[in-house]
């Protein structure tokens, strides 16, 4: 009976957050408009979901594993390991995955055929012109003398490079999840966060009519959270009868 409540408990806390991630993520896909949101917070997010992984389930599978091969006595020492060791490493592991997202943008629910449009409206409202440069898009002021200039142009404006509203970004398109990725290069806080305020703005036009992957992120749900359900009958159906 211990060893089959361990195995729920580590099914339970390893199923459970990724059910209520895929909930959310077809929450946001349902929306009317476009979700923005920064790179670190997205990683938060996606920590979430597999927290019960790493923190329950996976050193549960180590202390069963411990005892069933290195005896009982191995468990003090487990888990010594996993307060000392595991647990920090997780942390910080943790720590630099979020470091690592912090110049990413991640739009949701977003059609990645309208996002261009929408991009050079707030390119244009802020007074900047992008050039395609390679994978990415170098954005430069647009000079004073040229208001006709369009939004987007095919070369660099190399003399305004340097100006104080210059920034580097390269759009990173997943049209059948109706997802964009924002990889942000050189570029201060401030243009950063002055750029994704208008292009929150400009999104609101950008939504698909149409986005598969609200039933998919359901669909995954309502089967995590069926088979949860089934494996806590179960675990009641056990119990009942092993009182009785």
């Amino acid at each position: 009976m211990r060893e089959i409540a361990l195995a729920l408990f580590a099914f339970l806390a390893f199923l459970l957050p990724v059910a209520v991630y895929c909930f959310i993520l077809a929450a946001v896909n349902r929306r009317s408009r476009p979700l923005l949101v920064r790179g670190s917070w997205d990683a938060i997010g996606l920590l979430s979901a597999l927290a019960g992984f790493f923190l329950a389930t996976l050193p549960v599978i180590g202390f069963v594993f411990m005892d069933r091969v290195l005896g009982p006595g191995a468990l003090g020492w487990g888990a010594f390991i996993v307060t000392i060791i595991y647990y920090p490493v997780l942390v910080c592991g943790a720590v630099l995955m979020v470091l690592a997202r912090v110049n990413k943008t991640v739009i949701y629910n977003v059609d990645t055929e309208l996002f261009s449009q929408a991009a050079s409206q707030t390119f244009a409202a802020l007074g900047l012109s992008a050039a395609a440069d390679r994978n990415r898009l170098v954005l430069t002021p647009i000079p004073e003398n040229d208001v006709d200039s369009s939004a987007v142009t095919e070369k660099p404006r190399l003399a305004t490079a340097a100006g104080t509203r210059h920034a580097e970004v390269s759009v990173e398109s997943f049209a059948a999840m109706s997802h964009i990725t924002l990889h942000w290069g050189p570029c201060s806080p401030g243009i950063r966060a002055e750029l994704e305020r208008e292009l929150r703005k400009n999104l609101e036009t950008a939504a698909p009519l149409d986005n598969a992957a609200a039933g998919w992120f359901v669909s995954i749900s309502g089967m995590i959270f069926g088979a949860i359900l089934v494996m806590a009958a179960f675990f009641a159906f056990i119990v009942y009868f092993s009182r009785h």
